[in-house]
C-alpha cells in the first residue's frame, strides 16, 4: 500500500505519483502530520509571604547580627572598656538600652516613695499658706523658711518621677535633671543636717551611681545623644539649660513668697528688700535667656542667663551667704561655665573651642 508523501492520500500499488496532488508516493504508514507546538499554560507568579507591619525580614535568618560584647567609652579624655554588653528592650515602641530602663525604674520607685513619705507635710500646706499672710513678721519668717524647704523637697520628689519619664522617652533633659537631683540632695543634706542618716547616704549613692551611668555608659550616651528629642544640642548645652531651668524655677517660687514679706520692711531690713528686687530681676532675665536658648544658639540668651546667675548670687550674698550661697555658686557657676567654655557649646554658638576634649561635648 502506498501513500502520497505530500497530502497523505492512498494511492494504488505501483503509482509513483499521487492522483490527487501529483506528489511522490511512499510505502508504509501514512505521513504523520507534524504536531502543533503548544505553549505551556502561564503560571501565576509566586508571591512571597507578607511581612507583618513593624517587623523587618532578615536577609540572613540563620546568621543573626552578633551583639557587641564590649565598647569603648571616654570620660574626661580617658578611654576605657565598658564591661557590660549592649542589651536592649522595647518600651512604648522605643528600643532602649536595658541600663537606661533600669535607671528610670529606680527613679520611679524613689520618687513614689518620697512623695508617699511627704503626705503629713502636704496636709500642713493650708496652715503654712495662712502663715504667709500673717500680720506677725516672726510667723511670716518662720513660714517662709518652712514653705521653701517643703517646696524644695517636693521638687526633688516630682523631679525623680520626671527623670524616669524623660529617660523612657530617651530625652537628654532627663540626664541633666538627674544631675540637678543629685545636687539638690547634697544641698538638702547640708541644710537639714541629714548627712549622718544611713538611708539618706544610700539615696545619695544611688543617685550618684545612676547619674554617673547616664554619662559614662556608652549605650546610655548613644541613646540620649542620638535621640531626636535632643534637637542636635550638645550635652553641655542640655545640661546647662536643665540646671538653669531647675534653679530658677525654685528661685521664682522663693521670690514670690519674699514679695509677700515686703510689708515687713521695717522689721526684715533693707537687705531683704534689695535681695528680693535682685531675685526678681534675675528670674526675669533667666526666663528670657532660657527662652532664647530654646530657639537655638542665641548668644544674647547666653549673656542674659549669665547676668541672671550673677544677680542671684549677689542677692544671696546680701542675705548672708553661708552654705546656701556656696551651693548656688557651684551650681550656677557650673551652668554658665558649660555655656561659655565647653567645646561642644562653643561650637554650637559658632565659636572656636578653647580645647579639644572627646569626653565633653
Amino acid at each position: 500500500m502506498a501513500f502520497c508523501g505530500s497530502c497523505g492520500s492512498q494511492t494504488l500499488e505501483g503509482d509513483r505519483f499521487c492522483r490527487s496532488c501529483g506528489g511522490p508516493t511512499t510505502s508504509g504508514a501514512p505521513a504523520s502530520i507534524p504536531p502543533v507546538a503548544t505553549m505551556p499554560a502561564e503560571q501565576p507568579p509566586v508571591q512571597a509571604a507578607a511581612t507583618p507591619i513593624g517587623y523587618t525580614r532578615s536577609t540572613t535568618p540563620n546568621h543573626p547580627a552578633p551583639s557587641n560584647t564590649a565598647a569603648q567609652t571616654t570620660v574626661g579624655g580617658t578611654t576605657f572598656t565598658w564591661p557590660l554588653p549592649e542589651q536592649t528592650m522595647q518600651v512604648s515602641g522605643r528600643t532602649l538600652p536595658v541600663e537606661l530602663v533600669v535607671i528610670a525604674a529606680v527613679y520611679s520607685v524613689a520618687g513614689l516613695w518620697m512623695l508617699w513619705q511627704l503626705q503629713p507635710l502636704v496636709q500642713a500646706i493650708p496652715d503654712l499658706l495662712r502663715g504667709l499672710f500673717s500680720s506677725d513678721s516672726f510667723e511670716y519668717s518662720f513660714t517662709y523658711l518652712s514653705v521653701f524647704l517643703l517646696a524644695m523637697v517636693l521638687f526633688v520628689g516630682a523631679a525623680l518621677l520626671g527623670v524616669a519619664y524623660l529617660l523612657l522617652r530617651a530625652d537628654p533633659v532627663g540626664r541633666g535633671l538627674s544631675v540637678v537631683i543629685f545636687l539638690a540632695l547634697i544641698a538638702a543634706a547640708a541644710a537639714l543636717n541629714t548627712s549622718t542618716s544611713a538611708l539618706y547616704i544610700l539615696i545619695l549613692l544611688v543617685s550618684a551611681c545612676s547619674t554617673a551611668a547616664l554619662f559614662v555608659s556608652p549605650w546610655c550616651r548613644h541613646a540620649l545623644d542620638t535621640s531626636p528629642r535632643g534637637d542636635g544640642r550638645p550635652t553641655s548645652v542640655v545640661l546647662s539649660r536643665t540646671l538653669i531651668l531647675a534653679f530658677f524655677s525654685l528661685l521664682t517660687f522663693e521670690t514670690a513668697v519674699m514679695l509677700l514679706g515686703l510689708r515687713f520692711t521695717g522689721t526684715l531690713g533693707a537687705s531683704f528688700v534689695i535681695a528680693t528686687v535682685l531675685f526678681a530681676a534675675a528670674c526675669a532675665l533667666a526666663w528670657f535667656g532660657h527662652s532664647r536658648l530654646s530657639d537655638g544658639p542665641d548668644r544674647g540668651g547666653r549673656i542674659q542667663v549669665s547676668v541672671a546667675a550673677g544677680l542671684s548670687l549677689l542677692g544671696s550674698a546680701i542675705l548672708g551667704g553661708g552654705s546656701a550661697w556656696v551651693f548656688q555658686l557651684v551650681l550656677l557657676g557650673g551652668a554658665t561655665a558649660l555655656l561659655w567654655a565647653a567645646p561642644g557649646a562653643r561650637t554650637w554658638f559658632g565659636q572656636k573651642p578653647l580645647w579639644n576634649s572627646p569626653g565633653l561635648s
